[in-house]
């Protein structure tokens, strides 16, 4: 399964379509939906939202400002992340 923040929106809208609220309410549904399948504790894998989200905010700072609050608010709920491919850096 790969669900999405958003779907066909223009490319210059890509960068502001993400916000902590989208983020967090796309995860719930996302970890929600295998649990109705009898799946006791799925783990939701988490990309960067640029292909530099881990450079230091070198190419604006979505991972810092948005992304990484929101992944540590469905931590603090008990939700379990794989972080993959372009990994957001937590520290």
């Amino acid at each position: 399964m790969t669900p999405r923040l958003s779907s066909h929106i223009p490319l210059e809208d890509a960068a502001a379509r993400p916000s902590l609220q989208r983020i967090v309410d796309a995860t719930r549904l996302i970890d929600r939906s295998p649990r109705t399948s009898g799946i006791a504790n799925p783990t939701v894998a988490v990309t960067a939202s640029n292909s530099h989200g881990r450079d230091g905010d070198s190419c604006g700072r979505q991972e810092t400002d948005i992304t990484q609050p929101a992944v540590q608010a469905l931590q603090a709920e008990g939700l379990e992340f794989r972080l993959r491919f372009r990994p957001i850096r937590f520290s």
